[in-house]
């Protein structure tokens, strides 16, 4: 592809951005007008000012400055006091160079790129060797810098180089200043060639606006927020196993009625289920047998007493009846040890009726705990014995959640133990987006986990309001300890896709991208680790109207 094939595809490129950029504007106003951030007058200058600047073609390096409309006078008048032509001129024919898209070059005494009349040109359109002017040059020229005929992004002897291993981030400003362009001014003071360097000049009335208008722009000072340092990592909720009770009988037997079912909500003392066993029924009798013979060893114990008080019997009758009494009441009393040892409580031994069933071998099984029932293997009919786990109870106020610290995070929980035992521990669950359960760590193990290889984590929540329920999977975040740190609102970090940065006053209406390194996000801020320092000011507001200046620069490259 020649350079007059070049010149074409480079105009079309640049007509694409021009309609692209003023669309943009356009619906920027629309939304300013919408939430009463310009007055109609404003918004009508500006508007002036977008229908001017499409007119123009874009400067070589692509950077635009944003002006208003006084300052569009400004420039025409000095323009015209120096006699430089503006663009958009029809009529070229005292132009000793050559021009693009010219309606009449007859007089031209140079080649021309897409004439419609080259009948009096005097060089090839090709070969440049015999031009009056070097194309590069238009100081003789009628027509301004940007109507010339190398309307591309060559910015030769723009002097525009980045250091090696710098971003137009990361220069300092020193370095923006160090260099000049073609022209003949400092880079990061030229409004066509600053944002090269990072640099975006503005119109003051875009920082200082009148009420009830609010500023586009607007400047904030750095300041210290309290984060804390933490871990985050996975885990799930089970049962607190401190209030957990697996009910079994005391005895083999076999279930003849069941009173409860699966979920129901017990309370201490109710009935679960019923069973009936000959060893209950054994134990049963030997108490009653004990009670008779405590009640007969009374009985002759009296007579005994009785018989020597008249002197028909002697004192060694009455020892004897005295030591079967004791003896009578010692196996009473261990007949009724039986019983407890095998569930049977107080109550029940002394009540005639719950008596005559256990003399039966039935038995009914109470809940020692409040809660719920979170198992069930009660069936009718079924035998059971102390090793089977027939129901389990579970008091659901108070949940277990196990955390898993994978090997990375090992080290600093570890140095950090007794502040994450006195700290509350944040627990979100996927069921409640948005909200956060609180809760304790009360135990730390002393072991890694062989099969995942991470240190597990106990905390205890409250369920108060039973939402939550074991087997959920929870996103836990482990605090470790609280400090100061530098902090900027997260709106006004931007990103190029590689870098970080902010804008920062670069003397008066400038700004200039600021590399920035940042921590982990908290809240509606952002830490800041490197690149600003305690009251530094940056843009808050506004930033990716800057942006777009800096990165227009690249638009344009591409």
């Amino acid at each position: 592809m020649n350079k007059s094939d070049n010149r074409k595809v480079n105009k079309l490129n640049y007509k694409r951005i021009r309609i692209i950029l003023l669309a943009c504007s356009c619906l920027t106003l629309i939304y300013l007008l919408n939430t009463n951030t310009v007055t109609s007058q404003g918004a009508n200058d500006m508007f002036s000012n977008l229908m001017l600047d499409t007119k123009k073609p874009l400067p070589p390096s692509g950077a635009v400055t944003i002006s208003t409309k006084a300052d569009r006078e400004t420039e025409d008048l000095n323009c015209a006091q120096e006699g430089i032509a503006h663009d958009d001129h029809d009529d070229h024919s005292n132009c000793g160079t050559e021009h693009d898209d010219h309606d009449d070059h007859s007089s031209c005494d140079t080649e021309h790129d897409d004439h419609d009349d080259h009948s009096s040109c005097d060089t090839e359109h090709d070969d440049h060797s015999s031009c009056d002017t070097e194309h590069d040059d238009h100081s003789s020229c009628g027509s301004s810098d940007t109507d010339s005929g190398t309307d591309t992004e060559d910015h030769t002897g723009h002097n525009h180089e980045i250091p090696d291993g710098k971003t137009v981030f990361s220069l300092t400003n020193e370095e923006r200043l160090k260099s000049n362009c073609e022209h003949n001014m400092k880079v990061a003071h030229c409004h066509d060639c600053s944002s090269s360097v990072g640099i975006v000049h503005v119109a003051s009335n875009l920082i200082i606006a009148t009420p009830p208008a609010k500023p586009l722009i607007e400047i904030s000072k750095i300041k210290r927020i309290e984060v804390d340092d933490s871990v985050e990592t996975v885990g799930h909720i089970t049962l607190n196993e401190d209030k957990v009770a697996h009910i079994s009988p005391r005895i083999e037997g076999t279930v003849t009625r069941v009173f409860s079912n699966l979920g129901d909500k017990i309370k201490k003392g109710d009935h679960l289920f019923e069973i009936v066993s000959t060893e209950i029924g054994k134990a049963t009798a030997t108490y009653k047998r004990a009670q008779s013979l405590v009640r007969l060893s009374k009985k002759e114990l009296n007579r005994a007493e009785n018989m020597k008080k008249l002197k028909v019997t002697s004192e060694k009758e009455v020892l004897r009846s005295s030591y079967e009494l004791e003896q009578a009441v010692i196996e009473l009393s261990s007949a009724k040890q039986q019983l407890f040892i095998l569930g049977i409580s107080n109550n029940d031994i002394n009540s005639a009726k719950s008596l005559k069933e256990l003399s039966q071998g039935i038995t009914i099984i109470k809940s020692p705990v409040n809660g719920v029932i979170t198992m069930k293997h009660a069936v009718t009919g079924e035998v059971v014995n102390p090793s089977t786990i027939v129901l389990e109870i579970a008091e659901l106020a108070d949940l277990w959640v196990w955390a898993r610290v994978y090997d990375k995070d090992i080290g600093i929980v570890l140095r950090n133990r007794d502040g994450l035992k006195a700290k509350k521990t944040s627990i979100q669950i996927a069921a409640y987006p948005g909200k956060k359960f609180k809760g304790f760590v009360d135990y730390i193990s002393p072991l890694i986990e062989k099969e995942t290889g991470t240190l597990q984590i106990r905390i205890t929540v409250p369920n108060k309001e039973r939402v939550l329920m074991p087997g959920m999977f929870c996103r836990i975040i482990l605090p470790l300890r609280q400090h100061s740190m530098l902090a900027i609102p997260r709106y006004a970090v931007l990103n190029d896709g590689e870098t970080n940065f902010v804008f920062v006053p670069f003397g008066k209406n400038s700004f200039a991208a600021k590399e920035i390194k940042t921590g982990p996000v908290h809240g509606d801020y952002i830490p800041i680790k490197k690149g600003l320092a305690q009251d530094s000011k940056f843009v808050s507001k506004g930033t990716f109207l800057l942006k777009s200046e800096v990165l227009k620069d690249r638009m344009g490259a591409g």
